[in-house]
């Protein structure tokens, strides 16, 4: 069930590379760490709207609909992490390499 994020993690990896111009470790840290955020949030909010909802996860194979109900406090969630991320200009790691400890 996991080949298509490892799949997924090691294209955006390369696109990012070739199209950005970026060292290909750097890309990569980048995106693992992108992934790690991501699904430690889609794990904390499925959970807790399942819970407000009172399913479990086996309901969402049987009603499709669910999925859509559950990404969505996700979706926003993220949005509003990403639009704080650009207006404060936070840094998670610094990959230029100019600062040194």
């Amino acid at each position: 069930p996991g080949i298509n994020t490892v799949l997924l993690i090691i294209f955006t990896g390369i696109t990012i590379t070739w199209l950005g111009k970026v060292e290909i470790m750097s890309s990569f840290i980048s995106v693992m760490c992108g992934a790690v955020i991501t699904g430690s949030i889609e794990n904390f909010v499925t959970y807790a709207v399942l819970r407000l909802l009172a399913k479990n996860m086996s309901d969402l194979s049987v009603h499709p609909w669910l999925n859509f109900a559950v990404s969505m406090p996700t979706i926003l969630l993220l949005t509003v992490i990403l639009l704080l991320v650009r207006k404060y200009k936070w840094i998670l790691y610094d990959l230029s390499g100019g600062r040194k400890l």
